[in-house]
């Protein structure tokens, strides 16, 4: 390189000279006289006059174009790297010109492990110069490496507000969900549990300002809205009244046992509903409970009676009538008290006799309850009224 007067160094390096060219071949003329490229060669700096769309080059006074390299020289320019009229300066490294004064881009560094096995993975988002992180409007998650289908799941701040579509999301006990509509759906839904687990509470389900409890029974997930005048959103479980289902009345007027099956798993409390029930003669009533393996017919501790007398049974939760006259209207409870476990009590009216009947007992399954059975205790059969069952989750 031959020797320049100061005033040329200066118009060189001081961004002075605008570049030529078009479609990422810069063409920059130097004040001094440049015989060739050599390492270690004084740094030119020149002003862009157009911004490059993907791998560029600068052909200095003629002498053949050159790559651009940033990164410590190992990597081509990417789209946007450079900007019309920013300020750049070319160092020369013996192959390449490397780019000083390139600004960080938006682009996301992917592919970096989020857990110690490596087998989950993300997206890392530049953070701006404001300290905040910049994610855009969308942050997608997939299930795995290779699930590349869009809105697998998907975090959407559109609108300044954050809503999460396409996700199934096993939920813990008292946790808050809150449903948004928008363009992608806008959809929080639940995931069943694993086989053999169950939730430690009800869940309480926001959606778009409507409460909904769930709760899980027999491995799914059942919902009952709640008033939202008797709840405010967040309360928790505790405001919560039980859902209650009635079954189908069934008439006693005929027949020796009433049954209500196939109920669902996870009742805590069944109330049995006597309609003026009566018999044909003087059998007491017994109500009994099973689970899958069948109805329970032994090892009850159960007593009833009125002020005349008492009876006892091992065979049902029994419920006194001693005559065809007695016509029975009242209620039995039965309430899980742990597991498989069951307490009874009820209290009834007589019009035959103007007598009450009261009583209480208990019983344990072996499985879920999912049965019940009202007969009597004896041959007789039904001659009139009615029953049914409340049940509550």
């Amino acid at each position: 390189m031959a020797d320049r007067a100061q005033d040329d160094h200066l118009w060189d390096s001081s961004g002075q000279i605008t570049s030529t060219g078009s479609a990422n071949a810069y063409v920059i003329a130097t004040d001094e006289s440049v015989t060739g490229y050599i390492q270690g060669m004084p740094p030119i700096r020149f002003k862009a006059n157009f911004a490059n769309t993907g791998s560029a080059t600068a052909d200095i006074n003629g002498l053949g174009a050159v790559t651009l390299k940033k990164a410590g020289g190992a990597t081509n320019l990417a789209s946007g790297d450079i900007v019309s009229g920013g300020v750049y300066t070319l160092i020369y490294d013996g192959t390449n010109f490397q780019v000083l004064e390139l600004q960080p881009t938006a682009a996301a560094v992917t592919g970096f492990p989020m857990s110690a096995s490596g087998d989950r993975w993300g997206v890392m988002a530049p953070v701006g110069a404001d300290g905040v992180m910049e994610v855009g409007r969308y942050i997608d998650f997939h299930t795995s490496d290779g699930d590349t289908s869009d809105f697998a799941a998907r975090l959407d701040a559109g609108g300044g507000a954050l809503t999460l579509s396409g996700v199934p999301l096993v939920v813990p006990a008292n946790f808050f969900v809150n449903r948004a509509g928008g363009s992608e759906g806008g959809e929080m839904y639940l995931q069943a549990p694993a086989s053999g687990t169950s939730l430690a509470a009800d869940i309480i389900l926001d959606v778009a300002g409507n409460l909904y409890r769930i709760f899980e029974a027999g491995g799914s997930f059942r919902g009952v809205n709640i008033d939202l005048t008797a709840c405010a959103a967040g309360a928790g479980t505790s405001l919560l009244a039980p859902a209650i289902t009635a079954a189908t009345v069934q008439a006693t007027t005929s027949g020796t046992a009433i049954d209500f099956s196939s109920l669902p798993a996870a009742i805590k409390r069944i109330t049995v509903i006597f309609d003026s029930v009566s018999l044909s003669g003087t059998d007491s009533f017994i109500v009994q409970i099973g689970d899958s393996g069948g109805l329970e017919t032994t090892n009850y501790t159960s007593k009833s009676g009125n002020r005349a007398a008492e009876v006892t049974s091992t065979a049902g939760f029994i419920f006194r009538s001693n005559a065809a006259v007695q016509v029975i209207s009242g209620h039995m409870t039965i309430t899980r008290i742990t597991g498989n476990s069951w307490v009874a009590s009820h209290v009834a009216s007589s019009t035959g006799n103007l007598e009450v009947i009261f009583g209480a007992g208990r019983k344990d399954l072996s499985a879920e309850l999912d049965r019940l059975r009202i007969t009597p205790t004896g041959a007789d059969s039904f001659d009139g009224g009615q029953i049914n069952i409340f049940y509550e989750l």
